[in-house]
């Protein structure tokens, strides 16, 4: 009897169909998995049923999902119609995505695009930026973008505004995650411009959004404020509850960000409202985490344990119940419970590395050496931290390989404008070539007619041409001094961004040595000779050292390659702001500071005034042998502000002036007495120069030392 209804419903699809989707008695029900379906009854379903199928087998049976997909492709081939052999191709490759194997999802795209290349543009241009995602998650950006140029290219002169906007906007994601904000907002701005012609709310929104998440990203809070009330103004209308969520969690944490906590909690109250019903179960979860986050941000540490256990015990999300179960860790790890802390810093961790979320896996097993640790449990505090360190180590490889992309895709681009810019050059040239030609027939035709009425104008046109050929020549010299100086303006440029990767790598090293030492040294304290303290304490206090000056000049190389933004602002507010923050110092010391009231405003970045005057300071209360008296005064040269600030320390000696300002260079080489790295000054010098000024000082053995820095005068 079952064997007449399996032949009869393989002859009848649509009965098939509602079977399958019965709630009572489907077929699915009958076997039990989709995976006992033979392949011959699987290619005797439309296109439509095996999708259905597909639906149901990628819930629990990931190889039967794959297999549908190639009885899919090979129904596809055998009808011969490139749009359903391209759709085939596309279902499978999509499911590679899902399961992160962007390899072989990027080969099935690269079928599915060949098959309509020169049938259908619109859906060939789908295909080519599904290939271009693909790339973006393989970090080589450089290939993805290549595809977004080339399809404004071939957009630039039609109608297909939709692939248009969408390529710009992509091309803005690339900039953003290589950490290029100013052009990810250029492009996020033109693909703006592009979709408002099509009056899409959706995408409208959607860009909106990236505007404000760019914005936000550079450090420029009111900007991403401005943009992401305009789409929530759009939202309000919009039907995607998946839109809606993206922006009332963005608004609400650039509101906390701005200090404003009751509007960024009324946010997440009113995003929660839209979370109602199983559908949107999953939004409600995403929206009470934020409101975690905001909750941990203000430091209501009660309130954000009571929020994330809720979450805890709803979450089914792998990746957020890892992320919760960490922080819940960390509360209890701060309230010293022990017990609380391990159960979910062991729960993150497991979670954590079955699922390869690398890092709340090392995270996790940080703390949990801490306590281990604590409880002089050296077996399993070692194991975490050699976990954590290993865990550490991928991940820095992880991030090499990423900044490695950035950085190749940054000097593509910079290698792309320049090739540009030389071409247009070579054309000028060219034209100029040829306007020159047709100017000396035009002359040499005026000539031979002057010629013949006056002699001697012949040697005025003969000198005018040499002037002309010297000019040139000169030209020609400065064409070639410009291009040399900008090769080495890059070579200065990579020189600085390998001495940023440098001392971010080396400082791992050096605190796993610091924190092994110190292990040896407190487990095995008796079996130890007596002298091998002291060299514990050398070599726990080189690693110190050496960090301190990695720090420094890691803090260094980011002054040297990051441009920050310029803002106006007075000296007077920046310098009470550094005392405030060496409050402590200047207590301790019983130092006196005194300040001009009267200072200017400068042009420039506040980080890095406030980095340079805190320097500045520091050492005035560092190298003294009394009780630290600092006099701090302002005037205007030459349309710069120069400020002065004059301490009664130890003084400096004539000798060392030329090497003050050197990287890693100490004037005073005893550090029991007086700390130090030798960077501070090397920075103070790289800041003033960096706004074109500069720094000197005067100074007198025991009597103390003043100095000076030009810094550029605000309009």
């Amino acid at each position: 009897m079952l064997s007449d209804i399996i032949s009869f419903l393989q002859k009848n699809t649509i009965i098939l169909l509602l079977l399958c989707w019965s709630k009572e008695e489907s077929l699915y029900a009958q076997t039990n998995k989709v995976a006992a379906l033979s392949d011959d009854f699987l290619l005797s379903l439309s296109k439509d049923s095996l999708i259905n199928l597909e639906k149901e087998a990628r819930i629990s049976d990931l190889n039967t999902t794959f297999r549908i997909h190639d009885i899919l492709i090979k129904k596809a081939k055998t009808n011969k119609d490139p749009l359903v052999i391209n759709e085939a191709f596309g279902i499978k490759a999509k499911q590679y995505l899902l399961v992160n194997q962007f390899q072989n999802a990027l080969i099935y795209f690269d079928s599915a695009a060949l098959v309509v290349k020169d049938i259908n543009l619109k859906i060939f241009y789908d295909t080519q930026i599904d290939r271009a995602i693909v790339f973006q998650q393989l970090h080589r950006y450089g290939e993805a973008r290549s595809i977004y140029l080339d399809i404004l290219k071939q957009t630039e002169n039609t109608k297909d505004t939709l692939h248009r906007h969408i390529s710009l906007c992509n091309i803005g994601v690339l900039f953003e995650e290589t950490g290029d904000y100013q052009n990810a907002i250029r492009y996020y701005k033109e693909a703006l411009i592009a979709v408002e012609s099509e009056t899409n709310n959706s995408y409208i929104c959607a860009y909106l959004a990236n505007l404000s998440d760019a914005y936000k990203s550079n450090n420029q809070p009111n900007e991403a404020l401005v943009y992401i009330q305009r789409a929530y103004g759009i939202a309000m209308s919009d039907k995607d509850l998946e839109l809606k969520n993206r922006i009332f969690i963005a608004y609400a944490h650039i509101l906390a960000d701005l200090g404003r906590f009751d509007e960024a909690f009324a946010k997440i109250e009113e995003g929660t409202k839209y979370c109602e019903g199983e559908y949107a179960k999953r939004y409600f979860n995403n929206i009470s985490i934020a409101k975690a986050e905001i909750l941990y941000k203000q430091k209501d540490i009660t309130a954000t344990k009571q929020v994330l256990t809720e979450c805890y015990n709803r979450l089914q999300n792998i990746a957020n119940k890892a992320k919760i179960t960490y922080h819940l860790g960390a509360i209890y790890f701060d309230e010293k419970n022990t017990p609380q802390a391990k159960k979910f810093l062991t729960e993150c961790q497991q979670l954590a590395e079955q699922n390869n979320i690398l890092d709340y896996a090392e995270k996790s097993h940080r703390l949990l050496f801490s306590i281990f640790d604590h409880e002089n449990n050296a077996t399993k505090a070692l194991h975490h931290l050699k976990s954590a360190n290993a865990i550490r180590d991928t991940l820095l490889n992880l991030e090499k390989s990423e900044q490695i992309s950035a950085l190749q895709f940054k000097f593509d681009l910079e290698q792309s404008e320049h090739k540009l810019k030389t071409t247009e050059l070579s054309a000028g040239r060219n034209l100029m070539l040829l306007g020159g030609l047709l100017a000396l027939c035009i002359i040499t035709a005026m000539f031979y007619i002057i010629n013949l009425r006056n002699r001697n104008y012949q040697d005025v046109v003969a000198k005018n041409t040499l002037i002309e050929a010297q000019k040139q020549e000169l030209e020609d010299k400065n064409d070639i001094l410009e291009l040399q100086k900008k090769q080495l303006e890059e070579s200065n440029a990579l020189l600085k961004q390998f001495s940023y990767a440098v001392a971010h790598d080396l400082k791992e090293p050096m605190r796993t040595i610091s924190n092994f030492s110190s292990i040896i040294q407190r487990r095995y304290k008796a079996l130890l000779p007596e002298e091998s303290h002291e060299y514990f304490d050398f070599v726990i206090s080189g690693s110190k050292r050496m960090t301190a000056m990695l720090d420094g000049l890691l803090q260094y190389a980011i002054v040297s390659t990051k441009n920050e933004e310029k803002e106006e602002f007075a000296l007077h507010d920046v310098l009470t702001e550094v005392t405030q923050s060496l409050y402590k110092k200047i207590e301790d010391s019983h130092a006196s500071i005194v300040i001009d009231k009267e200072m200017p405003k400068v042009n420039m970045s506040r980080l890095h005034a406030v980095q340079l005057v805190q320097n500045l300071i520091s050492n005035g209360l560092k190298f003294v042998e009394k009780e630290p008296h600092i006099e701090i005064k302002s005037q205007i040269i030459d349309n710069h502000a120069v400020i002065s600030i004059k301490d009664n320390g130890i003084g400096i000696d004539k000798d060392s002036g030329a090497k003050l300002f050197n990287l890693f260079h100490r004037a005073h080489r005893d550090t029991s007495r007086f700390e130090g790295t030798g960077v501070g000054l090397a920075l103070c010098k790289n800041i003033a120069e960096k706004y074109h000024g500069k720094i000197w000082f005067e100074s007198e053995v025991n009597q103390g030392t003043t100095f000076f820095v030009e810094l550029p005068l605000a309009a």
